[in-house]
């Protein structure tokens, strides 16, 4: 399980070999009988990527949660890896880091007491190598091919608008109502001036003309709540807006697809444990029902 596991997240067999200390040969002999034991491939290789088949995801993240509770009963595996320790420099956009990313951060700093992390939640899109990150979190498409990317459950977004707005403005029945209504743009997201919405097999595209553009989550949420307008935004931010009544749903038979979430680091298999540790926690806690791939 280890030597699987050291595969997929250093993303080579002779990276594994060397994590492992066994050679690049019987790290792929390790695979080959797991293959056979389970009766179907693990790995796919191509010659740029090596990525995951379904059964490996699942595989994947069930060895993930064994070898956490094996490392936390059996006190020699100390003796056997490397103590993780020392600063660990973090990037993630701010309501994805505010909301998911910072009471994981506060678990996995109570469990690793050895490790400090450098927490800088930015929309900007930055440079792992110059600045000096080693892990960072993006929501939308990668295309990076000098990252390596896992997916983790995607961001949900919806519609919503304050009661006040929809008494005085009326309540869109269909996309195409839009159009009338006051919207509020996020500027992180692509493709702003369009708002993409599915029902069923069906997609939609509606162009929008934001009267308030905004690149700051929190003040498009508050601009809502304030009755502005109409405004397309995480469905976890808008949650207790929406439980309180503070906000409504718009248009809630038609649902904005989901925005791709990645963990996102260097592609280097001499990786220190303290990053492995930290990739290792978050998808043990975040990556149930989530596909892997690296770029």
């Amino acid at each position: 399980m280890r030597t699987f596991v050291n595969a997929v997240d250093l993303g080579s067999f002779r990276g594994a070999a060397e994590a492992g200390r066994i050679s690049a040969t019987m790290v792929a002999k390790h695979i080959s009988d797991l293959e056979q034991h389970f009766g179907g491939q693990l790995l796919v290789k191509t010659t740029r990527r090596q990525g995951l088949t379904l059964l490996g995801e699942a595989f994947y993240e069930r060895c993930l949660r064994i070898i956490d509770e094996v490392a936390q009963a059996d006190a020699l595996a100390e003796h056997m890896l490397q103590q993780p320790k020392g600063m660990l420099r973090v990037t993630a956009p701010p309501t994805f880091g505010n909301l998911v990313l910072s009471p994981l951060i506060v678990d996995f700093l109570q469990r690793y007491r050895d490790i400090s992390i450098d927490l800088v939640l930015t929309d900007r899109k930055v440079d792992f190598i110059e600045e000096g990150f080693e892990i960072g979190f993006r929501i939308g498409s990668i295309d990076d091919d000098a990252l390596v990317a896992r997916r983790l459950p995607p961001y949900g977004l919806k519609l919503a608008a304050s009661p006040i707005y929809v008494a005085a403005a009326g309540i869109p029945l269909v996309p195409e109502d839009l159009a009338a209504h006051e919207i509020i743009g996020f500027r992180q997201w692509e493709a702003r001036r369009f708002w993409r919405l599915q029902r069923g097999g069906e997609a939609i595209e509606i162009a929008v003309q934001p009267r308030l553009l905004v690149n700051d989550a929190e003040a498009a949420r508050r601009a809502a709540v304030g009755g502005f307008g109409i405004v397309l935004h995480s469905a976890q931010m808008l949650a207790d807006d929406l439980d309180t009544g503070r906000l409504v749903e718009v248009l809630p038979e038609f649902t904005p697809p989901s925005q791709p979430v990645n963990m996102l680091y260097v592609s280097d298999r001499r990786r220190p444990e303290k990053v492995l540790s930290f990739i290792r926690f978050v998808l043990a806690r975040l990556a149930t029902g989530a596909g892997g791939r690296q770029t």
